[in-house]
């Protein structure tokens, strides 16, 4: 557990808020700032290599070219085709 330390520390902080004398707005302001915290580490340290190998996927995914035909609705990858872009590469036919 990488956040072990943090989730602890924003526990016992959470504990003592009340006992430190701030006004009520300011105790809600802090539970509630600490609460999400303590959220989103929580999720990050459940769901992280989860979450991290989806956004990568994603990112390669979204690196491939695709050409949208509104005509047909079709698209077509062009980043994947096995032909030659330059049509001087192409091999004659006659």
């Amino acid at each position: 557990m990488k956040h072990a330390n943090s989730i602890l520390g924003i526990g016992i902080v959470l504990v003592l808020i009340p006992t430190l004398g701030f006004p009520p707005a300011w105790n809600r302001f802090f539970i509630i700032i600490l609460g999400l915290c303590l959220c989103f580490l929580v999720v990050r340290e459940k769901y992280g290599d989860k979450l991290s190998a989806v956004l990568l996927r994603r990112r390669k995914d979204s690196s491939a070219k695709v050409v949208h035909s509104p005509a047909s609705g079709a698209s077509l990858d062009i980043s994947k085709s096995s032909e030659p872009t330059n049509i001087y590469d192409q091999t004659p036919t006659v």
